[in-house]
């Protein structure tokens, strides 16, 4: 069964993409993707800020990361 995200995983290990180019190849819109990534990375920051492993300065400069599209478009998701 085709897994899009395990797909999606995969093209940004093994080929240092940017998720931006790789929506850009397969016709999706870009910025619809830069926010679902936004906010991903945004609720794995507040997860971590709950659950005591970030300060809320380290989660304020996380949360400034992510908004950079430039980072947010990167492997940053999945390692977060």
């Amino acid at each position: 069964m085709w897994d899009p995200l395990q797909e999606l995983k995969a093209e940004l290990t093994e080929e240092g993409a940017a998720i931006a180019s790789i929506a850009e190849e397969k016709g999706i819109d870009v910025s619809a993707v830069t926010s679902v990534v936004e906010e991903a990375i945004t609720a794995q920051i507040d997860e971590a800020l709950a659950a005591g492993t970030l300060t809320e300065e380290q989660a304020a400069a996380q949360k400034e990361k992510a908004t950079d599209p430039h980072v947010a478009g990167r492997f940053y998701l999945f390692t977060c």
